[in-house]
């Protein structure tokens, strides 16, 4: 077969050249966007562990176990990149071929990893959520299903390939992408979810008092950053899962553009999103004013790390709970529950 009559069946070389460009621009992306991460991820951890307070290991084990994922994609895609333009690099012809002829074990890793990274910060919004609404399976029954759901979603798009040995056809691959696809969007929808029951369980806990517990809205600053993280997240798994829907048949430059920014800004963002909640929520929560010694109504509300004014304790490591005091009145003992508890990990 002669190289002439290879390059006539290559498309044309505008063509070749915007997917070697995408790939390699979105390559440098996931670089920049794992720098702002790895600042993100250390500043976060050296703040949460360091400040006094009550901390959960918990969080940063899973903060630690995604950003140490995600590190590892990125090495995944650095070792494509060096695949595509060092070990195939003597032509761009070889280079435009290496995009769709890597190795297909990479694929399954990748794939593997960015299911775990989505898992991983949904499980825990939903294991915040869980304890904010005092371990209630009745109010976070339909979060916790589509918990379930992302899971089964994401392992059968795992587990249908190597069950097949990673030899596909072209309209297997199309459901498989499908499927990683709905995985993404059932993802946003439990990451909004979430965050609407996390959101509405701070304002029902602290509206149901008479008291004002701070100056300047620092439980609606509160409310905010989980919306505004929240909603970046979600924005993002909905932008992978457009980029998985469409068919990526090797006939579009745009297509194949979308699928490699969206996986060089989901990866990063997706870690990102719940570090930068974390470190937000307890910067925020050391730069408050002090309560009032007139506020008694409410105490033990946390909010990551800890601090005590008069009759008024504020925990931020939780969104905790509200105990009346023994000198509340028994219509304000009725208003709180008795013994009511609001855990929410920030």
């Amino acid at each position: 077969m002669s190289d002439a009559g290879a390059d006539s069946r290559l498309p044309p070389v505008a063509f070749q050249q915007s997917w070697i460009d995408s790939s390699l621009n979105s390559t440098i992306l996931f670089a920049v966007l794992m720098g702002v991460y790895s600042i993100v991820f250390f500043a976060t951890l050296y703040l949460y562990t360091t400040r006094k307070g009550q901390h959960r290991w918990f969080i940063v084990a899973v903060i630690t176990l995604q950003y140490l994922l995600s590190a590892l994609e990125f090495g995944l895609q650095w070792y494509l990149t060096i695949w595509e333009f060092i070990r195939n690099g003597k032509s761009r012809e070889l280079i435009f071929l290496s995009l769709t002829n890597f190795p297909a074990w990479v694929q399954i890793v990748i794939n593997i990893i960015g299911a775990a990274v989505t898992v991983l910060a949904d499980g825990l919004l939903v294991w915040r959520c869980f304890y904010a609404w005092n371990r209630s399976f009745r109010v976070v029954g339909a979060l916790l299903f589509l918990f379930v759901s992302e899971i089964v979603l994401f392992f059968s798009s795992i587990i249908t390939p190597l069950a097949k040995k990673l030899e596909l056809s072209p309209k297997e691959a199309i459901a498989i992408n499908d499927t990683l696809a709905a995985a993404y969007v059932v993802s946003a929808s439990t990451s909004l979810l979430a965050t609407v029951l996390i959101a509405y369980r701070i304002y029902h806990v602290y509206h149901q008092s008479t008291a004002i517990v701070t100056s300047g809205g620092k439980f609606w600053h509160i409310i905010e950053i989980l919306v505004q993280s929240a909603a970046i997240y979600a924005v993002m798994m909905i932008i992978q899962a457009v980029s998985l829907f469409l068919p990526n048949l090797g006939t579009s430059t745009s297509v194949f553009a979308l699928d490699n920014y969206a996986v060089a800004l989901m990866i990063p963002i997706a870690g990102i999103a719940p570090c930068a909640m974390v470190a937000r929520v307890h910067f925020s929560s050391h730069r408050e004013p002090k309560v009032k010694s007139t506020v008694h109504h409410l105490t033990d509300l946390r909010f990551r790390g800890r601090e005590s004014y008069s009759d008024t304790r504020i925990e931020a490591d939780n969104v905790i709970g509200i105990n009346p005091p023994e000198t509340l009145s028994a219509q304000n003992e009725s208003k709180l529950g008795h013994g009511e508890k609001v855990v929410n990990e920030v």
